[in-house]
């Protein structure tokens, strides 16, 4: 499945991996002092595409972006890695086909849901952790600085 976000810190922010490598991944909490939309937002799903449904119509992650420029950044993750995400409690994502019938993009639409009650946060904020792990950058290079002393 592919995400596309745009090239700002609302969206991502720096991580290092475990190589000591400094990664970009979905924001899933918002800046302090900031409103608005963050990389991994769900509301109440996570719209995805799927990768290769795209590619049954010779279509890539560089054409989502020139169908929405101003989400330059494409990340994948594989929709079974993120099916078998588990947060205490067994608490899980779901998936599915949601296509909106708009050829090619539309036809290719997948949620990710995230179907937890308030009360259930902590397993909530575990799973799109997790999820912010799994997906990598796939297309499109961040300008954010990376971190003071990176």
């Amino acid at each position: 499945m592919l995400r596309q976000a745009s090239n700002s810190e609302d969206h991502y922010e720096w991580y290092r991996d475990s190589n000591g490598n400094w990664v970009p991944r979905l924001r899933i909490k918002g800046l302090k002092g900031k409103a608005g939309a963050v990389g991994l937002q769900f509301d109440p799903d996570l719209s995805v595409q799927w990768k290769e449904h795209l590619r049954l119509h010779s279509r890539g992650p560089e054409d989502l972006v020139r169908a929405k420029p101003g989400s330059p950044l494409v990340f994948e993750a594989s929709v079974g890695d993120v099916r078998r995400l588990r947060a205490e409690g067994q608490y899980r994502f779901y998936v599915a086909y949601t296509p909106t019938d708009d050829e090619p993009f539309g036809c290719a639409h997948v949620s990710v849901l995230l179907l937890l009650r308030e009360s259930q946060k902590a397993a909530r904020d575990s799973l799109r952790t997790d999820l912010s792990e799994l997906l990598e950058l796939v297309h499109g290079t961040p300008t954010v600085p990376l971190p003071e002393g990176a």
